[in-house]
């Protein structure tokens, strides 16, 4: 069997899947339905939790929850600054990147901050992949959701269907741009990423 999808954003409803069994007959395909049925009930609560456990996992140590923050406020210990590390200026040598800082202010939260850097080379020419980057009719192609850009300096970005709202900060025509943005349900004035992608050499 094979699911077709797996997003973090997919209701139990949403998946697909495909299967096929060796043989033929009325067994075989009595057999088909039955565990085509029980095995797609079984993946989709497996699916559903896979979010989860990547947050847990990966973004436990980013942000704090309000019982931990007050338990160190109450011990005396120190909170970390949301902007006590520094943002890296060097440019990655692949030939695009992104890396994420947080620009907020410290609050009475616990609120950690880290510098993420992603890498990849894509077989495309830095025109090709500008576009996908910036072109608000393109960039639901890979985010699957409506898309709002334009590589100008000021300009209002939405990606996956609002909930990634910020503006463009810096743009280098197919060489680099620098956008902020946040979540609609982060706390307001909180905590801001910085993302920077660079295309660094054409193909």
């Amino acid at each position: 069997m094979i699911a077709l999808e797996v997003a973090h954003d997919m209701d139990e409803d949403d998946y697909r899947f495909e299967a096929s069994v060796s043989g033929s007959g009325k067994e075989a395909d009595a057999f088909y339905l039955t565990a085509k049925r029980a095995l797609a009930d079984k993946l989709r609560p497996k699916f559903q939790q896979f979010p989860k456990d990547m947050i847990a996992t990966h973004g436990k140590d980013l942000i704090a929850d309000a019982e931990a923050a007050s338990s160190a406020e109450n011990s005396g210990a120190n909170t970390p600054s949301s902007s006590s590390t520094p943002a890296s200026s060097s440019a990655p040598k692949t030939t695009s990147s992104s890396s994420a800082k947080s620009s907020s202010k410290p609050s009475s939260s616990s609120i950690s901050t880290a510098i993420v850097r992603a890498t990849g080379e894509f077989q495309a020419d830095a025109a090709t992949l500008w576009d996908f980057l910036t072109n608000a009719d393109k960039l639901p192609m890979w985010t699957r959701n409506p898309a709002k850009m334009a590589p100008q300096v000021g300009a209002d970005m939405e990606l996956f269907g609002g909930n990634i709202k910020g503006k463009v900060q810096t743009v280098e025509a197919r060489k680099k741009i620098v956008t902020s943005w946040r979540a609609p349900t982060w706390p307001e004035g909180e905590l801001t990423l910085l993302s920077h992608y660079r295309v660094s050499r054409e193909i």
